[in-house]
């Protein structure tokens, strides 16, 4: 898969390195992969917009931290919903849409989106979640910074039918 950064050169550059932007767009075929970041979660929708018709597959990656939290990791409360209608963007578009690495318990009805992922923390808050098994949890550095607050341990009664997609606004 190749690496899609942003919308436009400028923005996939920054990231990605001066020139990197049009040879991308080039070599889609296997499909994208987009690092989810503080610089460009704003820019998930502009992005799956921009695939339609070039990529048939799409990877959101959560971002991960080794030792110390990454300036660019971003809150998950604040890009979990920008990750969620970038998806559902997607896949009205025809794109097939998997969500690597992001908590199960924030993706609702959009788990069924999720691929495997490296292990992290489970943290105890995590214990009683029905999701724990598939869940690939949380970087250690990113909970030792923000906590497991904006985790929401999943029970057999709030999950539901999680094979389901969300009904779209009108």
């Amino acid at each position: 898969m190749q690496t899609v950064s942003g919308p436009d050169a400028k923005s996939h550059d920054w990231a990605e390195g001066a020139g990197t932007f049009a040879r991308a767009l080039d070599n889609l075929g296997q499909g994208a992969r987009t690092r989810v970041t503080r610089s460009n979660m704003r820019a998930l929708v502009p992005i799956a917009e921009l695939l339609r018709g070039r990529a048939p597959r799409w990877r959101l990656v959560c971002a991960t931290v080794d030792a110390e939290p990454d300036p660019q990791c971003p809150r998950l409360s604040m890009a979990i919903p920008r990750v969620l209608h970038a998806a559902a963007t997607a896949e009205r578009a025809g794109i097939v849409v998997e969500l690597e690495g992001f908590p199960r318990c924030l993706l609702g009805p959009w788990a069924r989106l999720a691929v495997a992922a490296a292990p992290r923390e489970l943290p105890e808050r995590c214990g009683p979640c029905s999701l724990r098994p598939d869940c690939p949890g949380v970087d250690a550095a990113y909970l030792k910074r923000y906590g497991d607050a904006e985790l929401r341990p999943a029970t057999s009664s709030t999950t539901g039918d999680i094979s389901s997609q969300p009904k779209r606004r009108r």
